[in-house]
């Protein structure tokens, strides 16, 4: 039998290289295919296929480019709508704390707005156990000064808290606010305060039916787009007695940039979404203007401040003090304030 023989000069052939991609071909066929895709007409007119080379070149090329462009257009429709709706809907904040977590007696309080939104609040009245025991019968006899509280976009009333306690030291009545869309009020879009201003003026009239409270001796507090709901309350109701607000919005561009990403390429959608957020919720963001309030500013009843700060200065207990004594002169019988307002 004859063995086989090792040879030791064999190996095995050598593995051919991949072939190169050849780009030029590649490139022809992604031509061939967008071609294809922009000229095929995506109307089945009854027919089980759909035909690519029904009328001429140049008709279907046309077609194709239409239908690409209203897809587009549809697609910033969505864009815009979407970006209104994420903003004016910001996470719901349910208040976790109430005054009796700071030892203040408080009503819940259920009001109705304009529109027929309800809105939530709690109402700390000025008297207690203590003051009724001081002054018996004449304290039951008195009005009271009073203030509503107006929270910030994406707020609630757990917000104001901070100003409770000072201002029912100082003799108030205090009517915190859940506004629309936030806290335990109806949901709703929230309007950057002009249709919030609404909801003030709701808590501005429950107030005034009490008999325990002075109608004429009425203050609003707000911050943020709640200092923008108290400057359009003031605008619409004259005899309200003095304002304290915290960083108002009072520019649409301003507004805008809540909208618009921080990008420069986006800037163009800005007239887009001032027109969804305007038409959906039937507001002119004209309406925010600082200018539009000169007749607010000029009564010489407000206190503004105005800082790049993002959170509120009603934390700081020097601020506190300050709102305090403002309102305390600003509510007093016999005070008449001068012309010009108070920015800080």
């Amino acid at each position: 039998m004859q063995r086989p023989v090792m040879n030791p000069d064999f190996a095995p052939d050598p593995i051919a290289p991949a072939p190169r991609r050849q780009w030029g071909l590649m490139t022809r066929r992604l031509f061939r295919r967008t071609w294809a895709l922009l000229s095929m007409d995506v109307i089945p007119r009854r027919r089980k296929h759909l035909r690519a080379e029904e009328g001429t070149l140049a008709g279907r090329v046309f077609r194709g480019v239409l239908y690409r462009l209203a897809f587009v257009q549809l697609c910033i429709g969505l864009l815009v709508g979407l970006s209104v709706a994420i903003t004016t809907h910001p996470p719901h904040v349910q208040a976790g704390l109430t005054p009796q977590d700071l030892g203040i007696y408080y009503e819940p309080v259920t009001m109705l707005s304009e529109d027929q939104t309800r809105i939530e609040g709690v109402l700390v009245p000025a008297l207690d156990a203590r003051k009724v025991l001081e002054q018996k019968d004449k304290i039951l006899r008195k009005r009271f000064p009073a203030v509503v509280l107006a929270h910030d976009l994406g707020g609630s009333s757990e917000q104001m808290l901070p100003l409770v306690k000072p201002l029912h030291d100082a003799g108030m009545v205090v009517l915190v606010l859940d506004l629309r869309g936030c806290g335990n009020s109806a949901a709703g879009g929230q309007t950057f305060g002009l249709n919030e201003s609404k909801d003030v003026l709701a808590g501005v009239q429950m107030l005034r039916r009490r008999s325990y409270i002075d109608p004429d001796r009425i203050a609003i507090i707000g911050t943020g787009t709640g200092a923008n709901a108290a400057l359009l309350a003031a605008q619409q109701d004259p005899a309200i007695a003095a304002l304290v607000l915290d960083r108002p919005i009072c520019d649409p561009k301003k507004v805008m940039d809540r909208f618009i990403p921080r990008s420069a390429a986006l800037k163009f959608l800005q007239p887009l979404y001032q027109w969804a957020f305007e038409v959906a919720y039937g507001v002119n963001l004209e309406d925010l203007r600082a200018d539009s309030f000169s007749d607010v500013y000029n009564k010489g009843k407000s206190l503004t401040f105005v800082n790049s700060e993002t959170y509120s200065i009603f934390s700081r207990d020097l601020t506190i003090e300050q709102v305090c004594l403002f309102l305390q002169r600003h509510l007093d019988d016999n005070f008449h304030p001068s012309i010009g307002s108070n920015t800080l």
